[in-house]
């Protein structure tokens, strides 16, 4: 049991030592009078602030030779000031606990801070008179103590104090920022209102980058004081036109009482060159876009990089299947599939199921195409593209045709899996696919069969959607047959 514990003791210290963390940063001060008279009551002013915009709740109190206290809470930096009173002649001390919390992710950190002040009893003088068994003076005014300081020097460091404090104070405030947080919101069709990043301006920071997604140029500011009085001035709209490389210098305002601030966005768009491929003699680029990134990730494909020459290239790749996403100047996009060596090999339809299953529609060969099933002909169908991918980009305009024969609630289509089987398959309405073995109707007194043919029997090769379809054309009806 012991070893146990060692182990489960020396297994959380090894946590401790790699895991990183982060712990937001308060201050808190004291300003006060060293030394005061017994029963004066006097003015302690606290100021505090954190490395980010910040809530703050802490407690003031004195103890010893001072009374008095309060409990403070604020959602801003700054100070507070309260009156103490001294009691008889010893220390004093004045303590401040409490702690705060960041407003981005409401991090704590602690506030703590002590001061002390001593209460000294003014020196009047000597002995008054009276006897003096002694034999030494009889009155007089007394030698001053060197460490009693007179009236005059105490309101000098008072005064040297306070206006310490007022300066720091101040100075608090000028880094402490007026606005609570900044939205840059797309304009452009491509994502069009939503919210690219949020900006959170931290304690004494000013400036602030960021860079546009691809297909972003245009964007607008929506920006929030940290108090309804907070005063903002600023350009609410902004584009990219051709030929812009950067845009001039933002600049945002805010303004509150005498504090004014200058906050200064540098919002670049990406330049990122274009993959250009041509096809049939048109150039059409690989559309790029972290959108679509997430998209194929939900169907289960990866981003791969490769190079198109000295350029760098990627595509998307599950199992067999290797794609890319082309689209023109007319923003008509297609989908491709590559051959091993990354060269454009078919324009294809890309589509799943409830299940994120893909599949791609790839065509039938010549020889086939031009046969019928069941009197039904091989002609094109439309399919509705899936909301999803159009909300990767809205200005797109999606190929949605593909050839096929239609067959009781769904089509017989020629594509493939991501496996890379490729041949006849069923699919419905639902666009859930299964292997598919057909007979096609009489051509010149002879059956042309789409299925593979070994000493008279339909051989079918193992499916990869866990059943097939045999199609007879004889007696016009489909079995669905169980994959073995």
């Amino acid at each position: 049991m012991k070893r146990i514990t060692n182990i489960t003791i020396t297994f959380l210290l090894m946590l401790t030592m790699v895991l990183p963390i982060y712990a937001a940063s308060g201050y808190v001060s004291i300003s006060a009078p060293g030394t005061v008279s017994p029963g004066e009551s006097f003015t302690v002013t606290i100021s505090y602030s954190a490395s980010e915009v910040s809530v703050y709740d802490f407690s003031i109190g004195g103890s010893g030779a001072i009374s008095g206290g309060t409990h403070h809470t604020a959602d801003v930096a700054g100070s507070t000031s309260l009156t103490m009173t001294a009691g008889s002649e010893g220390t004093g001390y004045i303590s401040v606990s409490g702690e705060g919390a960041t407003l981005s992710d409401y991090s704590p950190f602690g506030l703590s801070a002590s001061a002390t002040v001593n209460v000294v009893a003014p020196n009047t003088g000597g002995n008054s008179g009276g006897e003096n068994p002694g034999g030494g003076n009889t009155g007089g005014t007394g030698t001053p103590s060197g460490a009693q300081e007179t009236a005059a020097e105490r309101e000098e460091r008072e005064t040297a104090e306070r206006e310490a404090a007022e300066k720091e104070e101040k100075e608090t405030a000028q880094k402490t920022p007026l606005i609570k947080e900044i939205d840059i919101v797309s304009t452009a069709d491509k994502r069009l209102g939503d919210v690219l990043t949020k900006i959170v301006p931290e304690f004494d920071t000013f400036e602030y980058a960021y860079k546009l997604p691809k297909q972003v140029d245009k964007f607008l500011l929506e920006i929030r004081g940290v108090e309804e009085d907070v005063v903002l001035t600023y350009d609410k709209n902004y584009e990219y036109k051709d030929g812009d490389k950067v845009l001039k210098e933002i600049i945002v305002r805010a303004v509150k009482g005498e504090i004014t601030q200058e906050f200064k966005l540098n919002v670049t768009k990406d330049e990122t060159p274009d993959i250009i491929r041509d096809v049939e003699g048109v150039k059409k680029k690989v559309y790029d876009d972290d959108g679509l990134d997430a998209y194929m990730k939900t169907l289960g494909f990866a981003r791969k990089d490769y190079k198109e020459g000295e350029i760098p290239s990627f595509f998307y790749e599950k199992g067999a299947v290797k794609m890319q996403l082309l689209v023109d100047d007319q923003k008509n996009a297609s989908w491709h599939t590559l051959t091993k060596e990354n060269a454009l090999s078919k324009e294809v339809i890309l589509i799943s199921d409830e299940k994120l299953t893909p599949f791609v529609i790839t065509g039938a060969p010549e020889e086939s195409a031009v046969l019928t099933l069941q009197d039904e002909k091989y002609t094109s169908k439309e399919i509705v593209i899936d909301p999803k991918l159009q909300a990767v980009d809205s200005t797109m305009k999606f190929k949605n045709n593909y050839d096929g024969w239609a067959f009781d609630d769904g089509e017989v289509v020629y594509g493939m899996t991501v496996d890379g089987v490729e041949g006849p398959y069923y699919k419905d309405a639902k666009n859930v696919v299964k292997t598919a073995v057909v007979g096609f109707d009489k051509v010149n007194q002879s059956y042309k069969l789409w299925a593979y043919v070994a000493t008279g029997l339909l051989v079918v090769v193992s499916g990869s959607f866990g059943s097939y379809i045999f199609i007879d054309q004889k007696r016009k009806k489909a079995t669905l047959l169980p994959k073995e």
